[in-house]
């Protein structure tokens, strides 16, 4: 297997923080790929069989989202959970599916997004699941699972959801753990927006201006310029990210990247002709504005 399963507790470093202290506990959780994806996560979650309002709603507000170097975690089940990891890819972010089934091929589901799984991996995200290899996708297995997603991020949108839906467990679960919750407003009339506009009702944040939304987390106007600049390979992002708002000298730049003098130079001017670094002088760099 090309990307292995494999444990961890949460007594161990790498246990992913917002997990800790939960209720209930989580004592353990397999993943594959990278489970090294911070702090900054957002989860996206929704019917099924979403209208095509819905759907275009996820794609813009995850793009943004994405773009704004936030972390998209969801169920990768069939609809919503899908387009929002999908959504993220296209947006060159990160994303991480939260399963309620074992992680093998055999018995991951749904067996119908083994490709989107396999793209979520190759892009440098993560697969986790409380359930050991060989478990199968047990429909209660699934309001378990959702707890991890809520617990995983700062904020859930629900984008829509009928009056009983599983997407509302998951919004239960983000208000249990104090986390923030916001719905997409919908038709008054669709049963797809049910949840949703009764989510609304009883004190979730409105989704319907991603700014809005953006600021509700703590995302400022600065940092929003500056998620937007990736590089096109790894150099180029540890350059970007040590002079994200700041000034700095190339000696310094060599200091915290650790790469070597010819190597900060060569990217500098590759960045530098994208328009994504300024050269100030006297070896000083920054962003561009």
């Amino acid at each position: 297997m090309l990307y292995p399963i494999q444990k961890i507790s949460s007594v161990e470093k790498n246990f992913p923080a917002l997990l800790l202290g939960l209720d209930p506990k989580v004592r353990e959780i397999y993943f594959r790929g990278n489970l090294d994806f911070g702090k900054n996560n957002f989860a996206v979650v929704g019917s099924r069989l979403p209208s095509p309002y819905g759907r275009q709603v996820c794609l813009e507000m995850v793009t943004s989202l994405a773009k704004n170097g936030l972390c998209i975690i969801s169920g990768m089940a069939a609809g919503i959970d899908s387009f929002a990891h999908l959504a993220a890819l296209e947006a060159q972010g990160q994303t991480v599916a939260c399963l309620g089934s074992g992680l093998d091929e055999e018995t991951l589901y749904p067996q119908e997004n083994k490709k989107l799984a396999k793209r979520i991996l190759e892009s440098g995200g993560c697969l986790i699941s409380e359930y050991a290899p060989k478990t199968p996708g047990f429909k209660s297995n699934f309001l378990s699972r959702n707890r991890l997603i809520a617990g995983l991020s700062k904020a859930t949108m629900v984008v829509e959801a009928r009056f009983k839906s599983g997407s509302l467990n998951t919004a239960w679960w983000a208000k249990k753990y104090g986390r923030l919750i916001f719905a997409v407003p919908g038709d008054i009339s669709s049963p797809q927006s049910k949840g949703t506009n009764k989510l609304l009702e009883n004190g979730a944040l409105p989704a319907a201006n991603i700014n809005f939304v953006l600021e509700k987390i703590g995302i400022s106007k600065e940092i929003q310029k500056n998620a937007k600049l990736k590089g096109d390979c790894q150099e180029e992002n540890l350059i970007l990210h040590e002079l994200s708002g700041s000034i700095r000298h190339i000696d310094e730049l060599i200091e915290t990247t650790g790469l070597a003098a010819p190597k900060i130079l060569a990217s500098l001017a590759n960045l530098e002709i994208k328009s994504k670094v300024k050269n100030l002088g006297g070896g000083l760099y920054t962003i561009s504005a």
